[in-house]
Order: structure tokens, then sequence, then C-alpha cells
């Protein structure tokens, strides 16, 4: 009996030393910025999958990529790359990436990082409290957003005439919310909407020959690669930016007013994490942000003749010096 146990503690033992341990999960990242800007969302989804107990290289790798200025049928090409990579879930941030997954696929789970289209209004869920389908995570619908960013440009240049250059591969709402504001506040809006980097340049021609001072820039999947060309035509010209993201403080604009991209990210791995577990991204609820960023950009301010009321800068998250 003891030569039979021991053959037994033997092939057990051996049989733990070759055992495989599972292959990590496969997490698709799309990304609407550059890699430069990306690498602080990325970073930040990392953080919060480690903080979940998810270990990079044990239990999951990241296969990420880049929009690269294009919209919808890019990211349907990328969509199905990753998954035929292996990727068991899609995560994003752009409005175009979102779109793009679900002509893609109906059946791997797409996490929104963060955007800014209102999900029930385009289809992508049947509520937010019940998605339904295989999109889920994070948008955000704040109503007081645009006309707060037309506010803000109105205060430290005031303009009575603002331009909006409108990415015209984002969401219409981008757009519409924005006019509605303008409207709401009494200011004039001179729209331009750029489909390619050859109207990115007149669109500015335009805003020139109208006396424009102060631009925002609603961002869609055109304009994240094409930051730099936005505001250095804008410095060119003297002329104030306002943005949604943060990036485009970075790139050289005055300001950024949004949702903190980092933080929607970090919050991201939430979602990855329950469906990693088993959860279908159907009954997941769609959340709202929690923070919130004023970046100020004082180096442009100087560069473009521009003053920055102290009570704007008392409101800043974040101040470039």
């Amino acid at each position: 009996m003891k030569v039979v146990g021991a053959v037994v503690a033997a092939i057990l033992v051996a049989g733990c030393a070759t055992a495989t341990p599972p292959s990590p999960k496969v997490i698709g990242l799309i990304i609407g910025v550059g890699p430069d800007d990306a690498k602080p969302r990325i970073d930040a989804f990392r953080r919060g999958m480690e903080a979940l107990g998810h270990r990079e290289g044990r239990e999951f790798v990241l296969e990420v990529r880049y929009l690269e200025g294009r919209g919808v049928d890019r990211a349907a090409e990328l969509t199905q790359e990753l998954i035929a990579n292996g990727a068991g879930v899609i995560v994003t941030g752009n409005p175009a990436a979102v779109d793009g997954g679900r002509r893609a696929t109906s059946a791997v789970p797409i996490v929104m990082a963060g955007v800014g289209t209102d999900p029930v209004a385009t289809g992508w869920v049947s509520s937010l409290a019940h998605p339904g389908g295989n999109v889920t995570g994070l948008s955000f619908q704040v109503p007081t957003l645009p006309g707060r960013r037309l506010q803000l440009l109105k205060e430290i240049t005031t303009a009575t005439r603002i331009g909006l250059l409108h990415d015209a591969t984002g969401p219409a709402n981008a757009r519409t919310d924005i006019e509605a504001a303008a409207k709401t506040l009494g200011i004039g809006l001179h729209v331009v909407s750029a489909r390619d980097t050859s109207e990115i340049d007149a669109g500015f021609g335009a805003f020139r020959s109208a006396g424009v001072s102060a631009v925002h820039v609603n961002v869609g999947s055109l304009f994240p690669a094409n930051l730099p060309r936005i505001t250095a035509l804008a410095a060119t010209q003297r002329v104030a930016t306002s943005f949604g993201i943060k990036e485009g403080v970075i790139a050289g604009g005055l300001l950024a007013l949004g949702p903190d991209q980092m933080d929607l990210y970090r919050r991201a791995a939430g979602y990855v994490d329950k469906i990693m577990r088993g959860a279908t991204p159907g009954d997941l609820p769609v959340e709202q942000p929690e923070k919130f960023e004023l970046v100020i950009n004082m180096k442009t301010a100087q560069t473009i003749g521009m003053t920055i009321p102290d009570s704007i800068l008392a409101q800043a998250t974040e101040v470039i010096r």
C-alpha cells in the first residue's frame, strides 16, 4: 500500500508540474488619439485592471490599434482584426469605433470608455439601465457642457460670434447640441464641418474671413490625428480654441472642458473585469462620468495675446505654464 501511495503521489506531482496555465485573455483597445496622447489612457486602463487583480501578461494582454484619423470603416476593419487575433472584448472611447465595432460584431462585447454620443439615441443600447446587446460601458450626456464651453470662450475673448469647427466624422449631436447652446446664450455661431484635412485649412480660412477670434473644436475620429495642425492654424491667426478633451490643450489649444478621460479608462476596466468573470454586457448598466476637468494652457494664452480672468483660472483643475 505504501508503494501504491507513493506512485499516486508521484503521478499527482508530475501532473501539477506539467499543467499548462490558462492563456491570458486578449483585450482589444481602439484609440482615436495618436500613440503619444493615448499612452496615459492605456496606462489608466492597465492600472484599473491591475487594481482588480488582473496581471498583464498573466491574466490579460492588450492589443492596441489606432484610428489614425479615419472613421467607422477603419474601426470595423480594426475590430475584425482584433477578433481574429483572439480579442474577447473591445474597449474604446471613440464614437466612430463603437459604431464600427457594432458593424463588425454583434457577439463580442464592446466597452465604451467614455463616449459623448447618446447610446440610446443611436440605437447602440436599448436603455442605459438595461443595454441589451453587446455594447455597455461609460457614456456622457451632460446638457450643460456645450454651453459652458461657449461661455468660457466668450468670457475670455468677449466675442459675441464664435466659430465651431465640427469633425463631420463624429456624432451629429455634437454639432446640434452646441448650436442649441449658442442660441440659448445669444451667441452667433459660424459653423465649419470638415471631413478631411484640406477642409480643416479651409475652415480656418473661413474663420479668418469672418473675423472669428474664438473657435470650439468638436473632435470625432478625423481631428485627433490633426490636433497639432488645428492648434498651429489657430495660433497663427491668434484664435482662442476650446476642446472637449485634454489632448487638444496639450497640442497647443487654449482650454479643454470635459470628463476626465483617464478616469473613464480606469473605470472601463471594471466592465472588462465583470465580463471576464462571466457577466453579459447587455446586463451591465451604462454609467456616467464622475470626474470633470478644466485644463488651461497659459503658454498658448500668452502666444495669442489672451488674458485669462482669475475667476476662470480658479476653476481650472490643471494649468499648463
